[in-house]
């Protein structure tokens, strides 16, 4: 089974080369019968207008596996010496340009914001003049579509897909996650800035749980002292009320017209 890395990579490159334009191959080895090379990818133009040229995919996941292939580069040409096209698919980094067979080209494996991956080439080959396809090779080729359409391998193929799928669908809701929250995240820093704005007081070297009792015991202060004065406000809101019903008993007229300066007789 490939790994994650090169079942993605051959699932885009399968979307890239869609029938009925094109026959895409995974897993191609160079002959029947003591093969020495296998193809990661194989695609040919099946359209006699667009030159049926063929092209050939290799995967390379890290530095280790490209080094590899460069100490021994003319293995390749058993299958590449076939191909109108020859391809390194790899992550950036992966494949320094001046590496590269000039006959080669490039194919760098990038990652969107919802990290999904995608293909874009980054190197064009000079191409290459392929050689007449041998009897070997049209064996291996055949072999290899009877195999990708019998049902053990489709089962597989979907199987691999599925994975991909899944994975794809895990990363963009991972993507969504980590957007909403960076935003909480976001929020709560705005908070805290705006408090030690307010109340100059840094929450980077100070302890939250101090500071938080010490803002709980403001707020009770404060709705004790609220208390305080909602009841002062109820005295006085009394004493307004009796002094009201006494002058009620005293019309203003009467009070008006009496004598000030005559003794008071209960």
């Amino acid at each position: 089974m490939p790994s994650l890395f090169e079942a993605e990579v051959l699932e885009l490159l399968r979307a890239k080369h869609r029938p009925p334009q094109w026959a895409f191959l995974t897993h191609v080895p160079n002959e029947t019968g003591g093969a020495r090379r296998v193809c990661d990818g194989l695609a040919m133009n099946l359209w006699r207008s667009q030159g049926m040229e063929v092209c050939g995919y290799e995967v390379k996941a890290d530095r280790s596996d490209w080094r590899r292939e460069l100490k021994d580069p003319a293995k390749a040409d058993l299958i590449a010496g076939y191909c109108d096209r020859f391809d390194i698919v790899a992550p950036p980094g992966v494949v320094k340009p001046e590496e590269l067979p000039v006959a080669w080209g490039l194919f760098e494996v990038r990652t969107n914001r919802k990290d999904a991956r995608f293909l874009r080439r980054t190197i064009t080959g000079k191409g290459i003049k392929p050689k007449p396809l041998d009897r070997l090779f049209v064996a291996a080729l055949l072999r290899r579509v009877h195999a990708q359409i019998s049902p053990e391998t489709q089962i597989a193929t979907a199987r691999d897909e599925g994975f991909v799928s899944g994975r794809r669908a895990g990363l963009a809701q991972a993507s969504d996650d980590a957007e909403r929250w960076e935003e909480r995240y976001n929020s709560a820093k705005k908070t805290v800035e705006d408090f030690e704005k307010a109340s100059g007081i840094s929450m980077r070297w100070q302890d939250p749980v101090k500071i938080g009792k010490a803002v709980a015991m403001l707020a009770h202060g404060a709705r004790d002292e609220r208390a305080r004065l909602d009841r002062a406000l109820g005295a006085v809101t009394g004493v307004a009320e009796v002094l009201a019903k006494v002058l009620a008993e005293f019309p203003a007229g009467d009070l008006l017209s009496g004598d000030p300066k005559a003794p008071f007789d209960p």
